[in-house]
């Protein structure tokens, strides 16, 4: 299996376990803050971490050469949360969906930039023509002003910059890079949580420690992805989780697409596959590792 093959396959596999994290999410959001849902979800991934690794080499989980840059990156996973509900605050839930599009985009971009990664053109092209028609999809035309543009912005680049800064951190020990994911939004939530604390109930503990074990076992499917493959080769891929929550919803209402939804869809299933397109016919772009 090519390094390219699996970062794929590991990719697909972080996407489904992201679509069922935030389908748990939605389930106990109505109940709890979203900033008691997030340090829970990180307590459970130390604390699966600590059982798993902790007892054969404790220091295995803290040894990096880059603490300020693991920690830095951990705040990726605080911002992208935190502008997440402001900008539900601000728009629909659609508009905001719609928004985050622009990802595979800026992963390609800030990967060209900081990575010395060199895109080929039918990157480009398919990430920008799947992120606009998946933006097309869910928020229309849409424009939000300037101030609410912030919210969407960090969302987006907070997630972007994540998975730039994941695969520069691709000759290090995968369990490190997890552990301190998790440390810096643990600690920085937590003098927060007196303040918004409610006691899960029996009925809810199972959610959330779904949310955080399904979560780690994501970003590690993450990890994994960025580590395999450049990013430039697989970005176009993450918009596959559009097509699959737009299949979900139409199954679970019992509803069928008008056509100009599906014409969007169509360029954004044709932007997912490019990058099995270019394993198929055997394109070859320079790598920068």
């Amino acid at each position: 299996m090519t390094g390219r093959v699996r970062g794929i396959l590991f990719l697909l596999g972080f996407l489904f376990l992201w679509a069922v994290v935030e389908m748990l999410g939605a389930m106990v959001l109505e109940r709890y803050s979203a900033l008691q849902v997030v340090w829970t979800r990180y307590l459970v991934h130390l604390l699966l971490l600590m059982a798993i690794f902790a007892w054969r080499e404790p220091v295995g989980l803290i040894r990096t050469r880059r603490p300020v840059y693991q920690l830095l990156r951990s705040m990726m996973m605080l911002v992208m949360p935190l502008s997440w509900v402001l900008a539900t605050r601000m728009h629909s839930e659609a508009v905001v969906y719609g928004g985050f599009w622009s990802a595979p985009f800026l992963i390609i971009a800030l990967s060209a930039l900081f990575l010395g990664e060199r895109p080929r053109w039918e990157l480009w092209v398919a990430a920008t023509v799947g992120g606009l028609a998946a933006a097309a999809i869910f928020s229309g035309v849409v424009m939000p002003s300037l101030t609410e543009w912030l919210p969407l912005i960090g969302m987006t680049a907070s997630f972007s910059i994540y998975v730039v800064m994941t695969r520069s951190l691709r000759h290090e020990s995968t369990r490190t890079n997890l552990f301190y994911t998790a440390l810096g939004v643990f600690v920085a939530l937590t003098p927060v949580m007196p303040m918004v604390w409610q006691m899960p109930s029996l009925a809810d503990l199972p959610i959330i420690a779904g949310i955080g074990g399904l979560g780690l076992v994501a970003l590690w499917f993450l990890d994994v992805a960025t580590a395999s493959a450049p990013l430039k080769d697989t970005a176009p891929l993450i918009l596959a989780q559009v097509p699959l929550a737009l299949s979900l919803g139409w199954i679970a209402e019992h509803h069928f697409p008008d056509r100009r939804t599906l014409f969007y869809l169509t360029a954004v299933c044709l932007a997912c596959i490019t990058p099995f397109i270019r394993i198929r016919f055997g394109f070859r772009a320079r790598e920068s590792q």
